[in-house]
């Protein structure tokens, strides 16, 4: 190669970097030859990858770079932190990392290093003719890109091996074999367990009332009906069924019954609608079902406010209940009462 085109070879390289277009290598994994990172040649001016076994005239323009696939010149090997000067070199195989043991060397980039051993014009030693001395000795060697300190000392190194000719200095380099895979050591034990338990013991089924006391059905309403019926409603008020029979889970059916109203006049207790509401909040039970709508002015009692399946139902169940009073038409203005009765019954 001829020194001219060596150095249009350079700036290349140069210019490549001064644009910044360096990405995160590819392959930055130790390979089982020592590399920190897979080193793989490119051909400068076609910029197409060599295959592994091609030979190589001394002189060709030869890039470096940590991806098989370069051909924008963009993959940057890792620059380890403390870096002062980057080296191409060509070394004794095992000596990448003494850099004063190294055959010949040259300044070079992190981005696409420029590896010709050709324009390695000097080794550590600065000994004029090294360049013909290797060519004209041949051998193994390792050629690659170096990243040295202030002090001289080599922080990091990505290489691949190559043989070359003696005499005509060509040569052919080694394919990147991966990166060393060290399977993972397992260790285990085994420990025995002894536990000591205790059997669950059945709590009490309780039915606690609402804290109010008497519910008030008011706010009455006349409904536009023919006959012009006196509609009062109301809440029952929150209460809850506590069920903590923790070892049978026997289950509980929650009936409703109601008295005839007194007042001016008696008035049927089917008169009185009453809609079982279960509340989700501050309830821990499951498996519980609310019971039908008793409809005011047809109401049966007793009624099935709500059941809880065997099995399912321990814990809290909170409740409350939309009450309707319609007044008969013959019924006068006045104060109504009776009595509501909640009955919870353990399941067989």
């Amino acid at each position: 190669m001829k020194k001219k085109t060596f150095v249009a070879a350079a700036v290349a390289v140069a210019i490549v970097s001064a644009l910044g277009l360096s990405v995160s290598a590819a392959n930055s994994a130790t390979q089982p030859n020592g590399s920190d990172e897979a080193f793989y040649l490119q051909d400068l001016d076609s910029g197409l990858a060599i295959a592994a076994g091609s030979s190589i005239p001394f002189d060709r323009p030869i890039v470096g770079g940590p991806d098989e696939d370069n051909s924008s010149y963009t993959e940057k090997f890792v620059v380890p932190a403390g870096t002062l000067n980057t080296y191409a070199f060509l070394s004794p195989r095992g000596s990448e990392r003494t850099k004063s043991a190294w055959n010949i060397l040259t300044d070079a980039s992190d981005l696409t290093p420029n590896v010709t051993p050709y324009g390695m014009i000097i080794n550590s030693l600065n000994t004029p003719g090294s360049v013909n001395a290797v060519r004209a000795a041949g051998g193994n060697f390792s050629l690659g890109v170096a990243f040295v300190n202030q002090a001289g000392a080599v922080l990091g190194a990505s290489y691949t091996y190559i043989t070359m000719t003696p005499g005509t200095g060509a040569y052919t380099f080694e394919t990147p074999a991966g990166p060393v895979v060290v399977a993972p050591t397992t260790q285990t034990f085994t420990q025995p367990l002894q536990v000591t338990s205790m059997a669950a013991a059945d709590g009490a089924l309780s039915l606690v009332a609402p804290t109010v006391t008497p519910t008030i059905i008011g706010n009455p309403v006349l409904t536009n009906g023919t006959f012009g019926l006196s509609v009062s409603t109301g809440t029952l008020g929150g209460f809850y069924v506590q069920d903590d029979r923790f070892a049978t889970h026997k289950g509980w059916t929650l009936t409703t019954n109601v008295a005839d109203f007194a007042g001016p006049i008696s008035v049927s207790k089917a008169q009185l609608g009453v809609k079982p509401v279960l509340v989700a909040a501050g309830s821990t039970s499951a498996g519980v079902t609310a019971g039908a709508e008793q409809v005011a002015g047809s109401a049966v009692y007793p009624s099935t406010f709500a059941t809880a399946a065997s099995n399912t139902s321990v814990g809290r169940t909170n409740f409350n209940a939309d009450l309707r009073f319609v007044a008969p038409a013959a019924a006068p203005a006045g104060t109504y009462t009776s009595t509501l009765t909640l009955t919870v019954i353990t399941a067989p």
